[in-house]
């Protein structure tokens, strides 16, 4: 009986181990190829014996170990660090915790973790031109997203680079992509990375490449990129000369900046603006096109064949082979002349509304953004302009023109206003003066006149109130030789000074005169009339 407990003893004593140990690891996710590291608690239980104990790292995959850790002696618990070294491919793994049996050879898992699911960073795979614009050549970009940071260790940590370049065939009514070439470029394990990789042979719009990235350590991709058509990603450009400022002397320079090993085989056709939608275009032929080879990448056409005066040109690549419209196009002005200067704008109306005025027009300097010329000339051109003249309108009673007329018409207008109120202020003056300078009333008469005080006007007053003689008048004469014809003499009535004669003689300038009496014979015609 005691034999037989002291053989049972070491199996239950060993389950009874496995049963109290433990093991645990956190996080449950890793990134690959990152700076992060895995931590493992583990617990052996209260019995530990004086035997080693190990923590191993598995791949469930492959049931391969990667690496194992041995306990310190003596400790029962505790936690262990694996560091990103340990985790450079991705994959399912699983810690153990093992027992030494037998002196080593021979040892005894007492423990299995859960399962810790390793994976590979988020990368990008992008294709650009080069910097300096080759065809002879592309990069590739690789990048990763922002939450990643790398491992920093010794040990080998890179990855590669796998470029396929397939051409496309066409057997019958089948297509086979044929790879042509292949490369292999080593990378390190950064946030974002370039690689320039060189041509394997010209491309046509149907052949394209394949990039993947690959670890050393695994047979399955990490990033594949599909099929790049670099003809599709990258257009055919044209780039001319500028003919719309300095105008096209001797040549135009026409130049082809095709996609990255891309075929060139093809040639250039000159239109005009509107037609040539393809080669076969019967309706507009081309003015003009030349040949383009592998490798060549500019052309020219002579100027001859443009027919200048602003006139708009447009310039299309097509390749040979291609079923599909120009994949390349572009338009130019061509002037008429080299000149600098542009066309004259349209005259602007005269400065005045009537008279003689001035009229102006100016121009471009085509010249001043090229750098290096300048323009010689006139940059505004002014000449005389003649309209109706300017009569100043006669003053009448229509109201007031609006307030919104010309200054030139309110002028006119108060120039009217004060010639007419002139012409009144002048009428009124003379009738004042006619009025002020009439001859006063005479305080007494000569005796020897024979006439009232009344019977003198005009001109004859001055001479009566100044007591001056005047000579006599041929109606006076006749006047005196009256009373000789047998003619009444006039009572004494007659003669008072505060009544007029009842005859008075009438002289040619129509002044009335009385008669007087003279001794001068009749010499002339007199107008008399009675009242």
């Amino acid at each position: 009986m005691t034999q037989g407990s002291t053989a049972v003893f070491p199996p239950l004593l060993v389950l009874w181990a496995y049963a109290v140990a433990e093991i645990h690891h956190w996080p449950s996710v890793h990134v690959a190829l990152s700076n992060g590291s895995v931590f493992v608690d583990f617990n052996c239980g209260h019995n530990a014996t004086d035997r080693a104990m190990t923590v191993s790292l598995v791949d469930i995959e492959t049931n391969v170990t990667v690496l194992s850790r041995p306990l310190p002696v003596n400790q029962s618990e505790g936690t262990l660090e694996f560091n990103c070294t340990c985790f450079l491919y991705a994959g399912s793994f699983r810690f153990k915790l093992e027992q030494d049996s037998n002196g080593g050879a021979h040892n005894t898992t007492l423990w299995w973790s859960e399962v810790l699911h390793v994976q590979w960073p988020t990368f990008h795979i992008a294709v650009e031109r080069t910097n300096n614009q080759s065809s002879n050549s592309f990069q590739i970009i690789l990048s990763t997203n922002d939450y990643f940071q790398p491992c920093i260790s010794n040990k080998n940590m890179s990855l590669y680079l796998e470029v396929s370049y397939l051409e496309y065939n066409q057997i019958g009514k089948n297509s086979i992509d044929k790879v042509r070439a292949r490369t292999r470029r080593s990378i390190k394990v950064v946030k974002s990375q370039r690689v320039e990789l060189d041509c394997a042979f010209p491309f046509t719009e149907r052949d394209f490449i394949r990039v993947a990235l690959k670890s050393p350590h695994s047979q399955r991709d990490i990033k594949s990129s599909g099929p790049l058509y670099l003809s599709r990603i990258f257009s055919y450009k044209l780039l001319v000369d500028n003919v719309y400022r300095a105008g096209c002397e001797g040549t135009v320079t026409v130049r082809l900046v095709p996609p990255p090993c891309a075929f060139t085989n093809g040639k250039v056709l000159l239109f005009r603006e509107g037609g040539g939608t393809s080669t076969g275009d019967q309706a507009t032929p081309p003015l003009g096109f030349n040949w383009l080879t592998q490798g060549e990448n500019e052309t020219e056409f002579n100027c001859s064949v443009f027919d200048p005066g602003r006139n708009r040109y447009c310039f299309r690549f097509f390749l040979n082979f291609s079923r599909s419209p120009s994949p390349a196009q572009a338009c130019v002005i061509v002037q008429r002349n080299a000149e600098t200067w542009g066309l004259w704008q349209s005259w602007s109306g005269c400065s005045v509304s009537c008279g003689e005025g001035v009229r102006e027009r100016t121009r471009e300097c085509l010249a001043s953004s090229t750098g290096g010329m300048q323009c010689t000339g006139m940059v505004k051109e002014q000449s005389h302009c003649s309209l109706e003249d300017c009569t100043v309108p006669r003053p009448s009673l229509s109201p007031l023109p609006p307030i919104g007329n010309t200054l030139g018409g309110n002028l006119v207008a108060v120039a009217g206003i004060s010639l007419c109120l002139v012409v009144i202020l002048a009428t009124v003056v003379i009738a004042v003066w006619r009025r002020a300078c009439r001859a006063p009333k005479c305080s007494s008469v000569r005796r020897s006149s024979a006439h009232p005080p009344g019977g003198r006007k005009n001109s004859d007053e001055a001479s009566i109130c100044g007591h001056s003689l005047q000579r006599p008048s041929f109606s006076e004469s006749l006047q005196v030789g009256l009373p000789e014809q047998g003619l009444p003499e006039r009572g004494p009535r007659a003669a008072s000074r505060d009544r007029p004669s009842p005859s008075t003689t009438w002289t040619r300038s129509g002044f009335p005169r009385t008669a007087r009496r003279s001794s001068r014979p009749f010499l002339g015609t007199a107008w008399r009339t009675s009242s």
